[in-house]
């Protein structure tokens, strides 16, 4: 388990390209809703401004005294950005800073630049090299508050008739607390230690397809595949329901410090979701297993690659239920009760032969139908046992976030 999954976000952040669910893509004013946790203008030139403010408060209660804690935060984030045309039509830039000012044990403040560099190769393919903030499958970064990871990455992404394919090279990961940079390698790996991945998502007569696969030298590698259907009605009713149904593989090798001696690790989960939907009115079941797992939890990262977030459907407010052999399910329900206003239930269950877990999650978030405006406001509360330990986390965000184009 994650204990908190520390700090939860929802977040300014750039990603890359257009096009296919699941590609390299910018996540554009649409896609501004309560589970995005990251937002940026459409692909367009020009400058952006946009402003996050966000309250967390989480308190851990665990039968192990020295696991307690209480933790108050509050941060706000001013990013300013700005998207070149291409050049000669080939050739063009973004940056971005971001300033943070925080309350938690003192009062401080600290700021963040970055930038990426972009070349249109033909009019449906385009190469970018920087700092990236990624929703890959096999590469999501975190978010930590109010400030985005990132990862330099060089990029490739083309689209033809209804299918994206992407290709990117992943050098190395920067948290959005530090000043530098945690290359994916560590001392005791010797060779080239980036993170290669190949993937491709096509829609084929509205069912939407994502495969892709990547490898980091002979240390470790993973496969995901995905599947979704389009809505269909159910007989004559005004019900739509949507299927989803995913896989993801790791296998990697666990070099020890102090020997020689190599061990292997491997984990595997599946994932299904199905969703009904009448009038403004959404319920949604899924289940995820954990299996193969070696009793290890699935794990998301690559080696040295510390600032990555599970990808599975029941990846929750504090916790992802990715414990070793771990099978859980969810239930939820949303309704908009009025124009832009949205209320959320969701409860998850999961167990294994060394866990039990349970959570539930609480949500009201309001995005304004004209201008893009989002404040939210939710709870959650995890209970996690294993043996006679028990430990339980609460935690309430409270955030609003702004976003306006030049």
């Amino acid at each position: 388990m994650k204990s908190c999954k520390n700090l939860l976000a929802l977040s300014i952040a750039t990603i890359i390209s257009a096009s296919a669910t699941a590609d390299i893509k910018y996540l554009n004013e649409s896609d501004l809703n309560a589970d995005s946790k990251i937002y940026k203008p459409d692909s367009q030139s020009g400058f952006y401004i946009a402003s996050n403010t966000r309250y967390q408060s989480s308190a851990s209660e665990s039968s192990i005294e020295w696991d307690n804690h209480d933790e108050t935060v509050f941060q706000t984030a001013l990013t300013l950005g700005y998207e070149s045309d291409y050049f000669k039509d080939f050739i063009g830039f973004e940056i971005r800073h971001h300033g943070v000012f925080s309350i938690d044990n003192s009062i401080s403040g600290f700021s963040q630049n970055e930038g990426n560099l972009k070349a249109k190769l033909n009019e449906n393919a385009e190469l970018r090299f920087g700092d990236l903030i990624l929703d890959l499958p096999l590469m999501k970064n975190k978010v930590d508050m109010v400030t985005p990871a990132l990862t330099r990455s060089l990029a490739v992404n083309t689209n033809f008739n209804d299918t994206n394919i992407y290709y990117l090279r992943a050098f190395e990961n920067i948290g959005s607390y530090e000043a530098g940079f945690d290359s994916h390698d560590a001392e005791i790996f010797a060779g080239d230690t980036d993170v290669h991945i190949l993937g491709l998502s096509s829609d084929i007569q509205n069912w939407e397809y994502h495969l892709s696969a990547g490898t980091q030298y002979d240390f470790k590698t993973k496969f995901y595949g995905e599947i979704q259907s389009p809505d269909y009605k159910i007989m004559s009713t005004d019900i739509s329901f949507m299927v989803n149904g995913g896989y993801t593989s790791s296998e990697g090798i666990l070099k020890e410090y102090y020997s020689q001696n190599n061990e292997t690790e491997s984990a595997g989960w599946y994932s299904a979701k199905i969703d009904f939907t009448k009038g403004n009115t959404n319920v949604f079941l899924t289940g995820q297993n954990i299996s193969d797992s070696d009793g290890m939890e699935a794990d998301a990262s690559w080696f040295g690659g510390s600032y990555l977030d599970f990808m599975g459907y029941n990846n929750s407010q504090i916790s992802d239920f990715s414990s070793p052999d771990m099978r859980s399910w969810s239930a939820g329900v949303s309704h908009e009760i009025l124009d832009g206003l949205k209320a959320e239930a969701v409860y998850i269950k999961g167990n294994s032969a060394y866990s039990n877990e349970k959570e539930y999650n609480l949500s009201l978030s309001y995005k304004h139908p004209e201008y893009p405006i989002l404040a939210s406001i939710q709870h959650g509360k995890n209970t996690f046992e294993e043996g006679d330990d028990i430990t339980q986390i609460k935690d309430t965000i409270a955030s609003i976030r702004f976003l306006h184009t030049f």
